[in-house]
């Protein structure tokens, strides 16, 4: 059981990784145009956290506290997805919601971009083709950290019709870093012309409750809708 300091670090993780997947966020082109927005049964495809299955047993389920951290930020995926440029696709409207599976994760981050169908289908054969690259290729080195690579490896979605879905391994040489890897997991899926993305993991204290088959049924959730 893990005691109250222990407790406090792991807050500090979340509240740290998440910091910094909004400052990510700014480093996304803005390409919202506010002339189309979601309808009604569009907005549906947000979960909501009576629709995720409490996996760990945590007495309070599913939360929000993580939407506190990461607010009005839209979250950059293009650095979970081998810097492939999905922020740049056209959208004429955008939601995100973020949940933590405890009271210190892992996080799963949800948007909606607005982008129309056919931009959605190409943009899920192009961004597998760049995963397809990436991880055959060289580790991705951080531009800001010399000390820090990533390496991808695609995960099977074929359950999901229009999606793809990855593994990024977050890889540290920094003798001083407090972790020397860390996972997170991508998708994106196609939902009429909506284009679904996910990132889920994130906090390096509890990547290893991060199970892909938990963004799995995430999905399954959304495709039934």
């Amino acid at each position: 059981m893990m005691n109250k300091n222990s407790l406090i670090a792991l807050g500090l993780v979340l509240l740290l990784a998440l910091s910094a997947c909004a400052q990510n966020s700014q480093e996304a082109k803005d390409t919202t145009v506010k002339s189309e927005k979601f309808s009604t049964e569009q907005e549906d495809f947000l979960l909501k956290t009576d629709e995720l299955n409490n996996y760990l047993d945590s007495p309070a389920g599913w939360r929000t506290d993580a939407m506190e951290v990461v607010g009005d930020q839209f979250v950059n995926i293009d650095p979970y997805a081998c810097r492939y440029k999905v922020s740049d696709v056209k959208q004429t409207d955008q939601m995100q919601i973020a949940f933590n599976a405890s009271q210190f994760g892992p996080v799963l981050i949800q948007q909606l971009r607005l982008v129309g169908n056919e931009n959605a289908m190409g943009l899920i054969a192009d961004v597998h083709e760049a995963l397809k690259n990436c991880e055959q290729g060289e580790p991705l080195v951080d531009r800001k950290h010399e000390t820090t690579s990533y390496t991808f490896s695609l995960e099977d979605s074929s359950e999901i019709p229009n999606s793809v879905m990855w593994k990024r391994t977050t890889n540290s040489t920094d003798p001083n870093a407090e972790y020397v890897t860390n996972v997170a997991h991508g998708a994106l899926m196609v939902k009429g012309d909506v284009l679904v993305c996910f990132i889920w993991g994130i906090t390096p204290a509890t990547a290893d409750l991060a199970d892909p088959k938990i963004l799995l049924e995430a999905m399954k959730i959304v495709a039934q809708k």
